[in-house]
């Protein structure tokens, strides 16, 4: 519907009803129902009954309507503010003003559904839990929704006008190579922790003179976690798939191994009746280098059903000196100076399971050794003793871990050796071994260079 004419006098709306039919203008001349079209120009005649009763909640349900009053000229109403048709009027020349105001009513109610759609939609982007960021050609930020907000840390008052760099990107991954393209990009939170994000740009086609406007629209999806999620579901996988291959090499490791394990013992029967200590060392070093070769495969085809360990109330004295014993020769090789700066009399007695805390000795000093080699030559063990803990700590002044490495030396699988040189298990290892016993490693940056790794052992009752 077009136009409503609602007269009491029906001379003068049939004759304005017909003028505006005869220009393809519809009309109706009953009041619409709450289901009915609703009119874009109202004609009210001021003799129609409670007629500004109707006008007013047609004006409330269609506020883009133009509205007219029809009046004798000497009734004719002072103030009303739609304006008046005055009896006797030319009905072809108000339909033709009635015409055009169809259009502007049109134009308006389109205009009215426009806003409210825009701010429907506005509502939208700010409350989308996606971060939504709107670039001008300056790459400076015009839009920021909460979806940001929660992302990067920044509120929409500290990130209007800033530049994107303001979250400091740094590529991980593109996808294609157009410009709305999806990007992986390490940025950074208000709080200085690293997010990675999915990022989706679309450009807008605008004229260059807009420089202030909105140029380009940003979406990025926070992916930090998933991508922590799928790096230990690959581990897992790599994991899983190194454990198959050793239950199937554990056989064919464990048969020579038990041979190997009972002519050591052998050996040492006959050294201890030859009373020959050196050969008594030297076989007892065989025996715990076999049993070490036994841990070690359980470990690994153990991976998801890890053993306690076999705790002794004995002193550190035998896990270290087998640990340098064991790592002596590649020392050597290496050109690097042991030092070690513990005495079999003051080392400490506490429980653990000498075997596997020799093993974690062991993987940490052989590292040391490594890193030393190309360093300044030397590595140094020590051994300090507190009221809660016992601590271990192995020096190396090599070139040291660099940053970017420090959170994943204990990852399994990462290495930064070459080739060959390295499985990234050694650390993995290592603490899991320390955890077993309830203690913990950390890795510091040593004081003049270099590397220091310390394993904190705790102090039971009975330790000294």
């Amino acid at each position: 519907m077009a136009v409503l004419i609602l007269s009491a006098d029906e001379g003068a709306a049939t004759s304005l009803s017909s003028a505006l039919e005869r220009q393809g203008v519809q009309t109706s001349r009953s009041v619409p129902g709450e289901c009915d079209e609703l009119p874009l120009v109202v004609v009210l005649d001021v003799e129609w009954p409670a007629y500004d009763v109707v006008l007013g909640e047609l004006s409330s349900r269609a506020p883009w309507m133009r509205a007219y009053l029809i009046a004798d000229r000497v009734s004719d109403p002072i103030g009303r503010f739609p304006p008046l048709i005055c009896k006797p009027f030319d009905a072809a020349a108000v339909a033709e003003m009635l015409e055009r105001e169809c259009e502007v009513a049109s134009l308006e109610r389109r205009r009215r559904v426009l806003a409210a759609n825009a701010e429907e939609l506005g509502l939208l982007l700010r409350s989308s839990l996606e971060a939504i960021v709107g670039l001008d050609r300056s790459e400076k930020i015009v839009f920021w929704n909460r979806g940001a907000e929660q992302v990067y840390g920044y509120s929409e008052i500290e990130a209007l006008g800033a530049p994107i760099s303001l979250l400091a990107s740094e590529l991980v991954h593109a996808e294609g190579d157009r410009p709305n393209g999806n990007t992986e990009l390490k940025r950074r939170h208000k709080s200085g922790r690293e997010v990675v994000v999915l990022v989706s740009r679309s450009y807008t086609e605008q004229p260059r003179t807009e420089a202030r406007s909105l140029h380009c629209a940003e979406v990025s999806l926070d992916v930090t976690q998933r991508r922590a999620l799928e790096r230990e579901l690959e581990h897992s996988k790599r994991l899983a798939h190194l454990g198959r291959i050793a239950a199937t090499l554990s056989h064919e490791i464990n048969n020579p191994l038990a041979a190997i394990r009972s002519y050591s013992n052998w050996l040492l029967q006959r050294a201890r009746k030859s009373r020959d200590d050196e050969l008594i060392e030297v076989s007892n070093d065989l025996d715990s280098a076999s049993e070490r070769i036994a841990t070690f495969v359980d470990q690994m085809t153990g991976f998801a059903r890890r053993g306690s360990p076999r705790l002794e109330h004995t002193s550190l004295s035998h896990s270290l000196g087998l640990s340098l014993r064991m790592v002596r020769p590649r020392a050597e090789a290496n050109g690097v100076t042991l030092v070690d700066e513990v005495s079999s009399e003051s080392s400490p007695v506490v429980w653990h399971d000498p075997t596997r805390l020799g093993h974690a000795l062991i993987n940490v000093l052989s590292n040391a050794i490594d890193a030393a080699g190309t360093g300044g030559h030397r590595v140094w063990i020590r051994v300090a003793l507190s009221d809660a803990s016992v601590s271990i700590e192995v020096d190396d002044n090599g070139h040291g871990i660099p940053a970017e490495h420090k959170e994943r030396v204990f990852e399994p699988f990462f290495t930064t050796k070459r080739f060959g040189r390295g499985t990234g298990l050694g650390l993995w290892l290592t603490e899991q071994i320390i955890q077993d016993h309830g203690g913990q490693v950390v890795i510091h940056d040593r004081p003049g260079g270099g590397t220091r790794v310390r394993f904190t052992l705790p102090v039971r009752e009975g330790d000294a």
